[in-house]
Order: C-alpha cells, then sequence, then structure tokens
C-alpha cells in the first residue's frame, strides 16, 4: 500500500487546540495544574509541546512505574495535570511544509488519590469522581503515538500510528492514523471521567484532520479506527 501524503493542519492551529483544551478543563475544574504551548524549532522541524520539556527517556526505562510518574510530575514535565493527579502530555512536531513528522499523546495515571483524601467537598462535588474511585479500579498508562519514518514502520508490529497500554513493549495496536488533540482529549474525558463529562456538558468538537495512514493489511488486525 502506497503511503498517502500527510498534510492537513500545521504547528499553529495545533497550540491553539490544546490551549483551548487547558482552558476548558480549567474552567470546569478538572484541569489542577497547566503548562501552556509553544513552538519551538528543533532542527527543521517545528515541535509544539509544554514550555520546557525535560528529558522524557525516563518514560521507557525498566523502573517502578511510582518512579516514573513522580519525576514527570516533579519535573513539570507534562501538559496538564487532572484533578485526581493523572498526568497528560501532547506533543507534536510538523516540517517546515506544515506536515506532520510524529506525535506523543500520553496518559500517566496517578496510582494514589491520597494527597486529595482530605478533601471530601472536592470528591463529593456533582459526583465527578464516580469513575475513579471504585475499590476495582486500575488505573492504566497509555499513549497514542505516531511516526511518519518509514524505516520505523513494520507492518503487523510496528505501525505508524499505533496505541500502547501498560509500558507493554510489544504492545502496538495500531490506529488509523494521527490523532488530533481533541480526539485524544476527548478519548480520555469519554472513557475515564464520563460522569464530569456529562456534568459539564464537554463537546471538544474533535474533529481529526490527518489523513488515515493504517495500512490494509493492519485494518485486518483489532485496531483503533477514528475519523
Amino acid at each position: 500500500m502506497k503511503a498517502q501524503k500527510i498534510r492537513m493542519y500545521g504547528a499553529n492551529q495545533i497550540k491553539d487546540e490544546i490551549d483551548d483544551i487547558i482552558t476548558q478543563l480549567i474552567s470546569c475544574g478538572l484541569c489542577i495544574k497547566q503548562n501552556f504551548t509553544s513552538i519551538k524549532d528543533v532542527g527543521k522541524n517545528k515541535v509544539v509541546s509544554w514550555g520546557e520539556t525535560k528529558d522524557l527517556s525516563i518514560v521507557m526505562k525498566n523502573i517502578d512505574y511510582e518512579d516514573i510518574y513522580n519525576t514527570l510530575e516533579k519535573d513539570n514535565n507534562y501538559t496538564l495535570k487532572l484533578i485526581d493527579g493523572s498526568l497528560v502530555q501532547m506533543m507534536y512536531k510538523f516540517n517546515r511544509n506544515h506536515e506532520i513528522v510524529s506525535h506523543r499523546l500520553g496518559f500517566f495515571p496517578c496510582i494514589t488519590l491520597q494527597p486529595l483524601e482530605d478533601d471530601h467537598e472536592l470528591y463529593s462535588r456533582f459526583d465527578l469522581y464516580a469513575d475513579i474511585m471504585k475499590n476495582n479500579t486500575l488505573p492504566t498508562i497509555f499513549r497514542f503515538d505516531f511516526d511518519e519514518d518509514s524505516k520505523l514502520h513494520i507492518e503487523l508490529d510496528h505501525a505508524k500510528s499505533h496505541v500502547t497500554f501498560g509500558q507493554f513493549e510489544s504492545c502496538r495496536i495500531p490506529s488509523s492514523g494521527p490523532m488530533s488533540p481533541k480526539k485524544f482529549i476527548d478519548f480520555v474525558v469519554r472513557n475515564f471521567y464520563h460522569t464530569a463529562m456529562k456534568d459539564f456538558d464537554l463537546n471538544f468538537n474533535c474533529k481529526n484532520n490527518f489523513e488515515r495512514t493504517i495500512t490494509e493489511n493492519e485494518t485486518n488486525v483489532i485496531h483503533f479506527n477514528f475519523n
């Protein structure tokens, strides 16, 4: 299958979209800390990310997840921090032709609610946390990754667009293509903060503006498909 050229919207539009997400989540109380986005020139590319990005290799190291989370949180190495402590990362890279080169969309849950346990009023407000306070829930780290580099693409093993759950090295579930910020945050809030989404009537108008990169063979296995 011939690769499709990916050219839709660029760095400025992505920056505005992420900042709009942050504003919405602050206004309803779901976001308690944030790093508004910046655009930086890195070589021939433009990178849209949170303030000062630190070394992200910590995420891939074979160390306790608690250490990974604590390092990201201490270094402010995220786009936004949600009310339960979960961290969200959104990073995009574009070339000089405004074509997407890669993205990193990550969700890093806080494994304990203890820091906020004493704030009973906060937890009871509108039952916002009915989704996350049950004893049988298990927070799960996941990432939506994309890289247009054909040298990294191995069909049915390492799709250009893929989803990874739980830090499993070989977990790369194909997805239909690069994902817009609002499509990603809609996935997060709709599935893990659904009560809050309904109570605040959140609507991220999550049209996806990127072309598909999934191959025909990759569509024949279980995959994420979105428009």
